[in-house]
């Protein structure tokens, strides 16, 4: 089923659409792993920042608290993720992966590298190395429009 291209869609939509599809087929090809996509992208900010806090959690994915403190308590149940008290302020909680996670996410990133191959194959590496390049710039930028560093 061929879609129309449609002018009016937004960048950010295609971004998203594209996400979607990543973990579809990182689904479809891990078939064992019990993850849902927003657990695994708290594991993929866990990753990218060992030790880091509820808090920085929920600013990293523009979460509300509540909603990052549920995924946590279920992360920590599928022994995808372990909290340790933060020695320099123990009213706070530092979050890791678990070797479990770790695996996890070496695991599906492997798929989404896979992923990506076959589809940046269809524009060549220039055109990937500037999406790439862009998508950095993407993100600083809307950043720094969020905090305002």
């Amino acid at each position: 089923m061929k879609k129309e291209k449609n002018p009016n869609q937004s960048i950010t939509h295609s971004m998203m659409l594209v996400t979607n599809y990543s973990w579809k087929y990182a689904k479809n090809e891990l078939k064992s792993c019990n993850l849902s996509k927003v657990q695994y992208t708290v594991c993929s900010v866990v990753n990218q920042y060992p030790g880091i806090s509820q808090d920085g959690i929920s600013r990293t994915l523009q979460m509300d608290k509540s909603s990052v403190a549920k995924l946590i308590f279920k992360l920590i149940q599928l022994d995808m993720i372990e909290r340790k008290v933060n020695p320099e302020d123990r009213r706070e909680y530092q979050i890791y992966l678990t070797k479990a996670g770790k695996k996890a996410m070496r695991d599906v990133q492997s798929v989404i590298r896979e992923w990506e191959d076959a589809v940046f194959s269809s524009v060549g590496e220039e055109a990937r190395t500037q999406i790439t390049e862009s998508l950095v710039v993407l993100e600083a930028a809307a950043k720094k429009l969020e905090y305002g560093e």
